[in-house]
C-alpha cells in the first residue's frame, strides 16, 4: 500500500550544539520495540501532511492517530480508541497540522514505500 509511508519511531531532537554522538545517535539509532510504539507518517495519497500514529508492532493494530503532539503519550493509548483515520488535531490550528518531516525523509514522495 502506499497510500502512506512510514517516517520512523518519534523521538527528541538533539539541542543545537550537539556533539556528533549524539547527532550519530538520534539519526540511526531506533529501539524497535515489540509494542506500542508512536512513529511518523506522512499521508502520500491525501491530504499529503505527516502525522503521527501509535500502533503495537506486534499485531500491527494502530491505536489512534493525530496531528503533534498527541496528548497522553505511548501508555495513554491503550486506553484511546482506535483510530482508522487521521483524528483532528488539538484546536484543529495550522501550527499543528503541518509537522516538519521527521530528519532523513525529507523526500516523503521518494522510496518504496
Amino acid at each position: 500500500m502506499y497510500e502512506f509511508r512510514f517516517g520512523g519511531e518519534v523521538q527528541q531532537r538533539p539541542a543545537p550544539g550537539s556533539d556528533q554522538h549524539t547527532w550519530g545517535e538520534y539519526l540511526y539509532m531506533r529501539t524497535n520495540v515489540s509494542g506500542i510504539e508512536r512513529a511518523w507518517w506522512f499521508h502520500r495519497v491525501g491530504c499529503r501532511r505527516w502525522f503521527q500514529a501509535e500502533r503495537d508492532t506486534r499485531t500491527n493494530r494502530v491505536l489512534r492517530t493525530g496531528w503533534p503532539p498527541l496528548p497522553g503519550g505511548v501508555a495513554g493509548a491503550v486506553a484511546a480508541s482506535s483510530a482508522a483515520g487521521v483524528a483532528a488535531g488539538p484546536g484543529g490550528s495550522a501550527a499543528v497540522t503541518n509537522a516538519p518531516p521527521p530528519p532523513g525523509n525529507a523526500d516523503a514522495g521518494g522510496g518504496d514505500g
